[in-house]
């Protein structure tokens, strides 16, 4: 019952079956591994979820522009602008873009949020909480629907300081191989 969610998932292994693909000499295995990104990203299309597409779009785009594949993120640029035209198009029941009430009631989450950050600045609430505001915002929301801040939230700037770092030495880690 959360798309958002299940797109998420898609989203690691669909960015994992690029990987492999690109390290992939055989066709057989180019092709199972085109065939298992294909499998995880229509999925993610169907989800209609924006944030794990766009991270998809991002990551991917980062992963190529690493091995200096040019054709390939033209490629994915293309298909990127088709999909958004093809749901601005077509009525597929998707979100209209040019609706500003859910990024006001995202910064009405945020700063309900950073209240929250303030009054547990140095430890946070724990991470075995989930994270949830302390009020609902409009009557409803009580997640954060923001990764950094709900990091901060659960570990105060201790905690934010040890992800960062984890962060951090993974790009290090990505960027050297």
């Amino acid at each position: 019952s959360n798309p958002i969610g299940i797109a998420e998932i898609y989203a690691v292994g669909a960015l994992s079956a690029l990987a492999l693909l690109n390290w992939a000499s055989r066709w057989r295995f180019r092709l199972f591994w085109s065939a298992c990104f294909s499998a995880s990203v229509v999925p993610m299309i169907l989800s209609q979820s924006r944030a794990p597409l766009l991270a998809l779009a991002f990551a991917t785009t980062a992963l190529l522009g690493l091995q200096r594949r040019w054709y390939a993120i033209g490629v994915l640029i293309g298909v990127s602008l088709t999909i958004v035209v093809a749901f601005k198009v077509f009525d597929v029941g998707y979100r209209d873009i040019s609706d500003t009430s859910g990024l006001q009631t995202r910064i009405e989450i945020w700063k309900v949020a950073l209240s929250d950050i303030r009054e547990n600045m140095i430890l946070g609430i724990g991470w075995l909480d989930p994270g949830s505001l302390s009020e609902p915002v409009e009557g409803k929301y009580r997640n954060i629907h923001n990764l950094y801040l709900s990091v901060l939230l659960q570990g105060g700037i201790l905690g934010f300081i040890l992800f960062l770092g984890l962060f951090g030495y993974s790009l290090y880690i990505g960027a050297r191989s």
